[in-house]
């Protein structure tokens, strides 16, 4: 196997995950990175339409959650700035109003709830913004506005519980003040600050900002740091990640040297970054990198060689570790993914059809965002086209996405229950539903139970007995490949008549009444007399003894 990746095995002993030597680290990463490359090579994706806002020229899709919700901005030419939007998965985009004309201005984030946030310029500096069910809020914490003349506060990324992560205007001592990353909460109060090692200079606070926050609250980042000397200073970005809950901030390796740059745009559930580092052993050279499981690994690309204006910019997937980003630059680059191994995939040439139906022709530039179920998004740029008018595109992996899958649960004695499944696909999606790998059908099972939407997204099942337990998944069908659900074990429960979830007085009454019928042919019998623990036809005291037992345990056997 060809490896897309350098790997640099300087241990980084910040990290949250233990490992003993250095060669243990690089032999582990290697297998791991063979381990992915099988599936690399096959995944193909979908693009999905991503029609720009009326009276807009060119966009962006910055950000895309696990049901392919995007968030992103536009160009509007008549009101000279950009607009924000919200596109829920194949639905018409909603439009914030005018958020700003500068490149920090725009919505660049949204989590699973669809809550999205992003930064727009205000009287006062920029103002970060929230955008919830059309309506564009302010949430910059309200201390801010007293410190200066200009407070700015900018909101790149919102994980899963609402933290929103970015930077924001603090003082650094009489008269000066800067713009240092910091958390908050969409109620805009402030949560913390970190000047990540940035320090005070002359003018003010070294400059940091939090780009990205993952559902655990540890934060990747940047912090200006003096690389020179207190008489010469010289200030470069530094990567590094931050756990506010461990209140611990670390700095991402480099390659050779404590004075090279670089920037962690993207940091996965798995607590893993991606961005971009220098190297000053390679001339220089800037190169977008992984740092995975504290190691530093350079990526390829797709030339096999250095491409000036290549980036990481966003890592995620079903395993934490997939980074897509631009092998060149924004004018004649190529979006890419890096799946840990093998050659870096031209995510044009993964497409199916190969050839896009729209737009046609176009060529995916950068891809800017890879969600924890694996759709991606970024822009692409009409051939010839170097006056960056991009358009904003979404990829949705053929096989389907399962976004919610069926819920394990105990069943108790003739209940009716539901089975769902969400899931994001290209096109129409069909659904099969099988018990123990065997596809169902609609109609009555050989207990007597009733299945109702075996062939759609939810399934019934009326009048659920023993013998209907068991693994459930459902098979997804899309447009161009198909995939399965994680199963969700069904387990019964016969002791809980009354179903509560427990077994407990409240299923004595109902035992003690088919007790006093006795034969379960008695037609005052409930429905396939439940009560009837070991099958011998009636209720008797062998099945007394059995709810004792049972009923000492309190829950479900």
């Amino acid at each position: 196997m060809t490896s897309a990746a350098e790997v640099n095995t300087t241990q980084n002993t910040g990290r949250r995950r233990g490992v003993a030597g250095l060669g243990v680290i690089g032999l582990g990463l290697a297998a791991m990175l063979c381990a992915f490359a099988s599936s690399a090579s096959a995944q193909v994706y979908r693009l999905e339409p991503i029609d720009l806002p009326p009276g807009t020229t060119r966009g962006e899709a910055w950000s895309v959650n696990s049901a392919g919700t995007v968030a992103g901005r536009a160009w509007s030419p008549a009101l000279g700035g950009y607009v924000g939007f919200v596109r829920v998965f194949d639905s018409p985009a909603q439009v914030t109003e005018l958020m700003g004309p500068d490149e920090q201005h725009g919505l660049f984030s949204v989590n699973d709830a669809g809550l999205a946030v992003g930064t727009r310029a205000g009287s006062i500096g920029d103002r970060a913004v929230v955008f919830e069910a059309g309506e564009l809020r302010d949430i910059t914490p309200p201390g801010l506005q007293v410190l200066a003349a200009q407070a700015p506060a900018r909101a790149w990324s919102v994980n899963n519980a609402g933290v929103i992560a970015g930077a924001m205007t603090t003082a650094c001592g009489a008269g000066r003040f800067g713009l240092v990353g910091g958390q908050w909460s969409p109620g805009g109060v402030e949560a913390s600050l970190v000047l990540a090692g940035g320090g005070r200079t002359a003018l003010g606070c070294a400059a940091a900002e939090l780009l990205s926050i993952n559902p655990q609250g540890i934060a990747a980042g940047y912090s200006t740091v003096n690389v020179g000397t207190l008489l010469s200073p010289v200030f470069e970005p530094r990567p590094f990640l931050v756990n506010f809950a461990g209140a611990s901030i670390t700095p991402l390796m480099t390659f050779t040297s404590p004075t090279e740059r670089g920037i962690a745009r993207s940091v996965s559930a798995s607590g893993d970054a991606c961005g971009t580092a220098q190297d000053l052993s390679d001339q220089g050279r800037e190169y977008p990198v992984a740092w995975v499981d504290g190691t530093i690994v350079r990526l390829a690309s797709l030339s096999g060689g250095y491409e000036a204006g290549s980036t990481a910019l966003g890592i995620g997937g079903t395993l934490g570790q997939d980074v897509v980003g631009r092998s060149g630059d924004e004018a004649t680059g190529r979006a890419v993914l890096w799946r840990s191994a093998g050659p870096p995939v031209d995510l044009q040439a993964a497409l199916q059809p190969a050839q896009p139906a729209w737009p046609a022709g176009w060529k995916l530039v950068t891809a800017r965002a890879i969600s924890a179920s694996g759709i991606i998004v970024g822009e692409g740029l009409a051939p010839g086209d170097l006056s960056g008018n991009m358009k904003p595109f979404l990829l949705v992996p053929c096989n389907p996405v399962v976004v919610q899958a069926p819920m394990a649960r105990t069943v108790c004695p003739n209940e009716t229950l539901v089975l769902s499944v969400v899931s994001v696909a290209a096109g129409t999606q069909t659904y099969r539903w099988r018990r123990n790998g065997v596809f169902l059908a609609d109609g009555a099972t050989p207990s007597g139970a009733l299945v109702v939407g075996s062939q759609t997204r939810a399934m019934l099942i009326a009048g659920f007995r023993a013998s209907d337990a068991g693994s459930f998944d459902v098979v997804i069908t899309s447009e161009c490949g198909q995939a399965a659900s994680a199963a969700a074990e069904l387990r019964y429960c016969p002791f809980d008549l009354s179903c509560d979830g427990f077994v407990t007085d409240s299923d004595f009454v109902p035992f003690v009444e088919s007790y006093l019928l006795l034969l379960c042919d008695d037609p005052a019998m409930p429905t396939g007399c439940p009560a009837d623990f070991n099958a011998d036809q009636q209720v008797d005291d062998a099945d007394f003894l059995l709810f004792v037992e049972a009923y000492l345990q309190f829950f479900c056997p």
